[in-house]
This record gives structure tokens, C-alpha cells and sequence, in this order.
């Protein structure tokens, strides 16, 4: 796999330090820089209303730093998923966004704690980059708390996507304008043009999201091949890819799709990309019906075209093993198991060649027999891969059902008892073998148990990768 795809771990792990490093501590740096600056005079004897005004305005620019993280990280730039990958780069997103709205609300708590009110009412003439101000604060506050909370809102994805970005552009704007016009120490050149040009830096990634990288993609739209249903409530979208051209992805890897289809809402989601790099160029999406996007892509026909977005993700052996060396142990929850399957397709072209006979153990849950999809070609993995040992687990269901599931059937829930026993003889450390690699993919509580499960059962943690995605 080529390095568009993976980085060498020796190489990603210090940068990853340095990227988090950069990403919390600059801005509070940027921001303490304002309070250097006036440090001397203050230590001289400056009064109260002074250290509390400096503070302020610290405060002030390191939240408009964060700001300037949050955009960047915004961009989905492909060095950053290499280092940290997509998911925790989001987790990062939400995290700083937390940071600039503690730091923005203590901004004019501090430029107004000592300052003795004496007005009656406020004069507009004078006042009013203060009310801009406030008007952005408050953006901030209704911005970042609907994005966090979303799920818990219940808002339709498009819905929120929407007042996300109207949300956004409205803060831009008036942060500049409180910035230039709040006091006139902004409206010398040196400021007025620093104002102006981290203005311009906002609208250009909002430029650069919302209108040059759709043009960019359009250049290379795919087209939709085949819309079948695997399983029950489920979809498998197969896209074609524009002559000449493939997508250089590393199995379990993810894209962002964007389908051109009258017959669904023009809505870009994530979606792991389920087909092997081996496939011709051509990517397959396995997709649960989950709400009313997803339910709708059953509509979808040949001849639809798609924009494709990636890849992303290090949820992929190939970032962790680049030789494919270690043995895998897979487990998945439902739908989950569409990157294993990526990385089963993988080793499966391989094996035909001989070239991938790691041990793999694949642990997959669902409710009934009913919900497994992809069932022949699963038995054609257990049929031809004698290295891979399948486990169903079915949580809703008694004997016989899933008797005629390939590979081998347990009932009831995955618990670190299950787990001990059948990763247990691979985690022995008399095995000859170098230690295994495990990848879950499934809801969030399943993955937290299972990943307890393995370090219990003697994994080491930096060795367990989970997936979730999270926009």
C-alpha cells in the first residue's frame, strides 16, 4: 500500500505528539503573548482594572486562536488523517471548540470586572461593537452547544449541517467587526490588516469546503453500478470509478459520499469503503438502514452519480503493520463489520496468491441469523482461508438458528469470558507468533467492553483499535 494511504508508526507516533501539542498550546502561547507585552508596566504597580483588562484580552486572542485550529482542522487534510486519523481529529474538533467558548466567555467577564456601572442605558452610537461582541458570544454558545448535543436534539442531519455553517459565517463576520471597531487600538494598519486577514482565512476555508473541493471531486465522479440489499435492512452501493482513475485506499479505510441522485438530499456522509484495493477501482459501500438517509438509499439506480471524498481513517492493519506480520482479532457489532470486511476481501485476493496467511480470529455479533449479510461469500472466506477462524455471536437468538452460518456459532453476549477464550490462545506468550493487532468496530458501549475484555485478557492497549465515526 502506498504512502498516500499509511505512514510508518515509528514515524506517525511523535508527530501525532507534536500535532496535539500544537493544536492545545499555541493558541493559549499566542494568547499569553498579549499579556508579555504588558508585563513589565503591570509589575511596575499596575492596578487591578489593568491585570484584569490584559487578562482579557489574552483570553480574548487565544480564543480567536483556537478558532483559527478549529478551521484548520475543519479542511480534512489528509496529513492530518495520516497522523492522527479523521475520527480523532474530530474529537479534537469538539474539544478545542469547548476551549474557545470557556475562554471567549471569560473575555468580557475579565474587561468588565472592574469596571463600576454608572450608565443607565446604552447609547448605540458608542456602544455598539460591544452588542456585536455579545451577538458573537452568543453564536459561539448556540453554535457549539447544538453541534455537541445534536444526537440528544434529535436534529436531521442536513437540518443541523446547515445552521452549522450559517452559524459559522455569522461568527466570522462578527468577530471581525467586534475586533476591528471595539476600541481603537484595533484600527491602526498593523491590526486592521491582522483583522482582515484572519477574516479572509475563515471565509477561504469556508470557500474551499463549500465551493473549490466540490468542483475538485466533480472532476473524478463515480457512478453507481449496482444497488442490492445483502441482508435484511441493508444496502450494498457498488460505484465505478471515472476512466482511468482509482481510489488508493488501504482496506478499512473510509470515504465521505456525496450522491447526485433526485431521489435523495444532496447530504455528504461517511461510509466505510467495504470493497479490497485489489477490486479494479470499483468501491463497495454495505450500508444499514439506520435513519432516513441511509433507508433512502435503496433508491438509488444505476447510473446515479456519487462524489467521493477520501480515503480516510487508520482503522487499517496496513497503518499499524505495514509488513502484515501480526495475526488479527477482529470483532464487530452488526454493520461494524463492514471494514473487516474490507480487510477479509484483502486477504482473501492475497491468499490466492499465497501472499497473506496470518492467523485471524473474526468475532461478529448480531441479533438473529437474519442479520448477517454477505453470507456466501463469508463461507467462501472460511472455505479458503484456512487461517481465519469465524465466530458468530448471536445476542436474540436460541438453537437452531445459525446453524447454517459459516463458521462456528455462539449464543448470547460477547463478554470478556467469551473473549479470554477464543483470543486467548493467540495472546499466550509462549506463541511463536508476533503478538496480534485487534479492531472493533461497532456501538460505542460493545467497543469499550470489548476493548476491556482484551487488555484482560492480557492485550496490551496501544495493540486495540476501535472505530467510530463522528462528524
Amino acid at each position: 500500500m502506498s504512502m498516500k494511504t499509511t505512514m510508518a508508526p515509528a514515524v506517525r507516533a511523535p508527530l501525532a505528539v507534536l500535532v496535539v501539542l500544537v493544536i492545545y498550546i499555541a493558541p493559549l502561547a499566542f494568547g499569553a503573548s498579549e499579556l508579555m507585552e504588558h508585563l513589565p508596566k503591570l509589575l511596575e504597580g499596575g492596578s487591578a482594572r489593568e491585570w484584569s483588562h490584559s487578562i482579557g484580552l489574552s483570553l480574548a486572542l487565544a480564543a480567536l486562536a483556537y478558532l483559527l485550529i478549529q478551521a484548520v482542522l475543519a479542511l480534512r487534510l489528509s496529513v492530518l488523517d495520516r497522523i492522527l486519523s479523521h475520527n480523532l481529529v474530530m474529537i479534537h474538533h469538539r474539544r478545542v471548540a469547548v476551549l474557545a467558548v470557556i475562554l471567549a466567555t471569560l473575555h468580557p467577564l475579565c474587561m468588565f470586572l472592574f469596571e463600576r456601572v454608572t450608565k443607565t442605558g446604552i447609547h448605540l452610537a458608542d456602544e455598539w461593537p460591544l452588542l456585536v461582541g455579545a451577538m458573537a458570544l452568543t453564536t459561539l454558545w448556540f453554535t457549539a452547544a447544538v453541534a455537541l448535543y445534536r444526537k440528544f436534539l434529535e436534529l436531521p442531519f442536513h437540518t443541523w449541517w446547515l445552521g452549522h455553517r450559517l452559524g459559522v459565517s455569522s461568527l466570522i463576520v462578527l468577530v471581525g467587526v467586534h475586533k476591528i471597531f471595539v476600541t481603537g487600538e484595533y484600527t491602526e494598519a498593523g491590526d486592521l490588516a491582522g483583522t482582515i486577514a484572519i477574516v479572509l482565512f475563515f471565509l477561504g476555508v469556508l470557500a474551499y469546503n463549500e465551493i473549490v473541493k466540490p468542483a475538485r471531486l466533480s472532476r473524478r465522479t463515480y457512478t453507481v453500478s449496482e444497488v442490492t440489499s445483502p441482508g435484511a435492512e441493508t444496502h450494498e452501493i457498488v460505484l465505478d470509478p471515472p476512466s482511468g482513475t482509482s481510489l488508493d485506499h488501504a482496506p478499512g479505510q473510509f470515504a465521505f459520499l456525496t450522491f447526485r441522485s433526485a431521489r435523495l438530499p444532496r447530504e455528504e456522509h461517511p461510509f466505510t469503503i467495504a470493497s479490497s484495493p485489489q477490486d479494479n477501482g470499483r468501491l463497495r459501500f454495505t450500508i444499514r438502514c439506520s435513519g432516513d438517509f441511509t433507508s433512502g438509499l435503496g433508491q438509488l439506480l444505476p447510473g446515479d452519480s456519487c462524489l467521493v471524498d477520501g480515503p480516510y481513517g487508520l482503522f487499517t492493519s496496513k497503518a499499524h503493520d505495514p509488513d502484515g506480520a501480526r495475526p488479527l482479532v477482529l470483532i464487530a457489532g452488526g454493520v461494524g463489520i463492514t471494514p473487516m470486511l474490507s480487510m477479509l476481501r484483502a486477504m482473501h485476493a492475497d491468499a490466492d496468491k499465497a501472499q497473506d496467511g496470518r492467523r485471524v480470529l473474526c468475532i461478529w455479533s448480531n441479533r438473529t441469523a437474519g442479520d448477517v449479510v454477505h453470507r456466501e461469500e463469508f463461507a467462501a472466506f472460511v472455505r479458503e482461508m484456512p487461517h481465519l477462524r469465524l465466530v458468530h455471536v448471536l445476542t436474540r437468538a436460541q438453537k437452531p438458528d445459525g446453524e447454517d452460518l459459516p463458521g462456528e456459532v455462539r449464543y448470547g453476549r460477547i463478554d470478556t469470558e467469551l473473549v479470554s477464550e477464543l483470543a486467548g490462545p493467540m495472546l499466550k506468550k509462549g506463541d511463536a507468533s508476533a503478538p496480534p493487532l485487534a479492531y472493533i468496530c461497532g456501538p460505542a458501549p460493545m467497543m469499550a467492553a470489548m476493548r476491556q475484555a482484551l487488555k484482560d485478557a492480557g492485550m496490551a492497549g496501544r495493540d486495540i483499535h476501535t472505530e467510530e465515526f463522528s462528524i
